[in-house]
């Protein structure tokens, strides 16, 4: 009974139950002010531009990538996507052919008043260029050879030209393209193939379409005789400069009694008597185009050719106004 009563007074006396409860609201307190302790978390973000103008172009970032680092409450950090993060550079009025430095600007559609971030850059240099667009012929680049007893005496490119388009100082330079290499392994009867435009840097330079049809059209190599001949000009005028892109052309013919053909008993040509560069909607704002024309095969003296086929059919001519 003594040790009943000295329990009762030791309760009453420290005043235990409310020294109890204090100590389990401060546990409490304890685990909720843990659970909303302040953290943090980075990510790279991607720079996008925005506002930039049609007729303009990005041709360099100083980087494609920053880092966000957010701050805040544990829990609201949590429920931030990467998704939801973007860093923008605004190039409404840009500095054109020059790098400069712009802000960036960061938008968060996942916001929390707890929250703060920071960006690694603050500002960023990019380089901005007119945009161009060009028609240029497509060259075939051709790996390995048909069946030895075969040759090829004609190849037909679908489409034969393409657009590009990109930063005016790239496109300018840009005459014609070439295709990736197409496998040629002893074929020795018509063929196609399909093969993709080569470009050298596909994220300056935009091209359409990527890939191209070319058909193959052979010929046993005993009934015929290639000879490979200069492209001339005739009937140019002189209010302009041109340059050809091909400067000759392949003649394949059979004879009859398969007499022999030299190169000097033909003559290849472009008739550009009807062309006038005055009316010509295709040059750029320099003054130049790029057109094509039919090549033209004529033979002196020579009666007896039953077959002609001529590789390329076409070639580009560059014209410049004077």
């Amino acid at each position: 009974m003594k040790s009943i009563e000295f329990v009762k007074a030791f309760f009453s006396r420290k005043n235990f139950i409310p020294k109890l409860v204090a100590l389990a609201c401060s546990i409490l307190l304890w685990f909720y002010i843990g659970s909303k302790k302040v953290g943090s978390v980075s990510f790279n973000i991607n720079v996008v531009p925005i506002n930039l103008s049609a007729d303009m172009v990005v041709t360099e970032f100083q980087k494609k990538t920053v880092v966000v680092t957010l701050r805040g409450n544990k829990e609201d950090i949590k429920n931030v996507s990467k998704k939801s993060i973007a860093v923008e550079v605004d190039l409404r009025n840009p500095v054109v052919g020059k790098l400069a430095k712009y802000d960036l600007n960061i938008n968060i559609s996942e916001q929390y008043d707890s929250m703060k971030y920071e960006l690694s850059d603050k500002k960023m240099f990019v380089l901005v260029d007119r945009k161009a667009v060009k028609r240029v012929p497509i060259r075939l680049k051709i790996e390995g050879k048909v069946e030895e007893s075969f040759v090829i005496v004609s190849t037909k490119i679908n489409p034969e030209y393409c657009t590009i388009s990109g930063a005016e100082s790239e496109i300018n330079s840009i005459e014609s393209v070439e295709t990736e290499s197409v496998v040629i392994s002893g074929e020795k009867t018509n063929f196609k193939k399909s093969v993709r435009i080569s470009v050298s840097d596909r994220e300056k330079i935009s091209i359409q379409p990527e890939f191209i049809s070319v058909n193959f059209m052979l010929a046993p190599e005993k009934d015929v005789m290639k000879i490979s001949v200069p492209v001339s000009v005739h009937g140019a005028a002189h209010n302009y400069d041109l340059k050809l892109l091909t400067k000759n052309v392949e003649i394949f013919v059979k004879t009859e009694d398969d007499r022999r053909i030299e190169a000097s008993e033909a003559e290849a040509y472009i008739d550009m008597t009807s062309y006038d560069v005055r009316y010509d909607q295709d040059m750029n704002s320099e003054g130049v185009a790029i057109k094509d024309f039919p090549v033209k095969v004529v033979f002196d003296k020579r009666k007896d050719i039953s077959f002609v086929s001529i590789v390329p059919e076409t070639i580009s001519v560059k014209i410049r106004r004077k």
